[in-house]
């Protein structure tokens, strides 16, 4: 299974055919994942052949019609999944869209996506990361994980599991305690070592459901690149996770 995810800050991409060069990168996933879609909802996303897409947008705000509009999710998930792709639930405010792929693996694989608008923002839901942690929490239990999305997350280097090794000599049975990291899992790299917007919170979620980033462990991304890239600086927001199974 292969999956990519971009936040394209509301890039007009209704012309998408005519990117050869993404076209191309899109004949060898199964899921395209894109956050920050800026269309309102109701409006048809977008039609890419050999896709449908799935899409959740950001309610208009109270005070009255707005020139652009923000936030909002699409999943374009390939054809010949889409008889086994179902939404299992979307958030009103357009920040998670959560698909049921079934028939795929042996057990059901819910595809979670997120998008966090940046500490400050009118848009912020303070208790987004909980709906999370609940919403996963039940889909680990009926089937496999993988969260994916823009996070706003700067964390660092800081570790995304319980390190119970520091109460080894506090409890005085250093042969019982183990570092909680999986043994054939590696440290997390990470280019970008700042820790800044919502970090606690994601990390927080991490540790409390048994979510491991994979971005900085996994093949492909074993050094952590950085995943924004702007003229304010290279930073590391977007995320791919899941358990340790």
């Amino acid at each position: 299974m292969h999956v990519c995810l971009w936040n394209i800050h509301g890039v007009v991409i209704t012309k998408l055919e005519t990117h050869e060069h993404l076209l191309d990168l899109f004949q060898h996933v199964n899921v395209v994942t894109l956050t920050k879609i800026n269309h309102f909802p109701g409006d048809t996303f977008l039609i890419l052949s050999g896709f449908c897409c799935f899409d959740v947008a950001r309610p208009v705000t109270p005070q009255g019609v707005v020139r652009k509009h923000s936030g909002g999710i699409a999943v374009l998930v390939r054809e010949t999944w889409a008889n086994s792709t179902t939404v299992w639930k979307t958030a009103k405010d357009g920040t998670r869209i959560l698909l049921r792929l079934d028939n795929v693996f042996q057990r059901p694989l819910f595809l979670c996506i997120v998008y966090a608008a940046p500490q400050g923002s009118p848009y912020v839901d303070s208790s987004l990361f909980e709906h999370i942690c609940q919403e996963v929490g039940e889909a680990m239990s009926l089937g496999g994980v993988l969260l994916a999305g823009d996070f706003n997350a700067r964390t660092g280097t800081n570790i995304d599991f319980i390190d119970c090794s520091q109460l080894a000599d506090v409890l005085l049975v250093p042969q019982a305690i183990e570092n909680t990291l999986p043994n054939d899992m590696l440290e997390r790299q990470n280019r970008d070592t700042v820790t800044a917007g919502w970090h606690r919170e994601f990390l927080d979620l991490c540790r409390t459901i048994g979510l491991f980033i994979l971005n900085g462990r996994t093949p492909g991304d074993i050094s952590g690149e950085y995943t924004c890239l702007s003229n304010k600086g290279f930073k590391t927001m977007d995320y791919f996770l899941t358990t340790v199974n």
